[in-house]
């Protein structure tokens, strides 16, 4: 295992050891980074970084310092060449690219967790592919849609659309800490009911645009889902048993249901769901009834109870 520091100052390509060193602000002329190696980008390099091969690495770390580019594309950015990621890795406030005009870039989390603490996504959607148990965190907010095809762990802010359909029979996709989705959230799987989609961590999770789990199996946890929106959502939760479900106070938008559910309460002060003919049955009590000024309840039963 080696450490491998970015050292351009201009643009340049990944796939050249003059870029490289073994220190931060060193000589280059270093190995290109490979498998058991760690990569950085700091103060020390701050030319955009065109990952033009495809790579595999053991880890990936961005900090403060830097504030160039990594495009996962070849040296004409048209086509995907995706950095493969190992071990944990965190990306900082440096900025990466998904570029090319025909597929964005990507990168391959495999059997690690990446976690994003400042960076962005600055060319919109990307592809992050998840595999082996990989697992993906924004602890700020995430700019593009995340997709993945296998095994998928996710938590944080994701100001883009999660699709996350499983091209293979017995893939699971976990919640792994509270998670707010901003554009629209869907699991599937290929028309396969062998996957799973996991709260088993009781987290709470916040949906502000459509939800869509229409083939999988759902395990809920002991947090609560949180229906945020001053638009129109959609909601279908599958027949599943979902967490408790809490209309937000700031939401304006008819809450349409694409089928039924099962929940300990829904909480809805402003009857915003629309039942479209399906049923919720609720298997508790909402611990902090809707009531008004006057001591009566602002939403008596709007649900049939089963």
């Amino acid at each position: 295992m080696a450490d491998r520091y970015w050292r351009a100052n201009s643009e340049e390509i990944w796939n050249d050891t003059a870029n490289w060193s073994t220190t931060s602000g060193g000589a280059g002329g270093a190995s290109v980074p490979g498998s058991a190696d760690n990569v950085y980008f700091d103060g020390n390099g701050l030319g955009n970084c065109i990952s033009n091969t495809g790579n595999t690495i053991l880890s990936l770390s961005m900090d403060a310092g830097y504030t160039g580019i990594l495009y996962l594309t070849n040296t004409a950015k048209t086509f995907n060449r995706p950095v493969i990621v190992t071990a944990d890795s965190t990306i900082g406030s440096g900025c990466i690219l998904a570029g090319g005009s025909i597929i964005p870039g990507s990168i391959i989390v495999n059997g690690c967790r990446l976690t994003f603490s400042g960076g962005s996504f600055v060319n919109g959607d990307v592809y992050a592919d998840l595999r082996a148990g990989g697992e993906f965190v924004a602890s700020t907010t995430w700019g593009g849609d995340v997709t993945a095809d296998r095994h998928c762990g996710i938590a944080g802010t994701i100001a883009g659309n999660i699709s996350l359909v499983p091209n293979y029979n017995g893939y699971p996709v976990t919640i792994i800490g509270d998670l707010v989705v901003e554009g629209s959230f869907s699991v599937g799987s290929s028309g396969s009911t062998l996957n799973t989609l996991s709260n088993s961590g009781n987290h709470n999770i916040t949906f502000k645009g459509d939800v869509s789990i229409p083939d999988v199996s759902y395990t809920s946890g002991t947090g609560t889902i949180t229906l945020d929106n001053t638009a129109a959502q959609a909601i279908n939760f599958n027949g599943q048993t979902v967490e408790p479900v809490i209309v937000s106070n700031a939401s304006t938008g008819a809450i349409t249901l694409g089928a039924n559910f099962t929940t300990l309460y829904v909480h809805d002060c402003n009857n915003l769901i629309d039942l479209n003919g399906f049923t919720i049955t609720e298997t508790g009590t909402d611990p902090s009834p809707c009531v008004s000024y006057a001591g009566y309840y602002l939403l008596d039963e709007p649900f049939k109870r089963l």
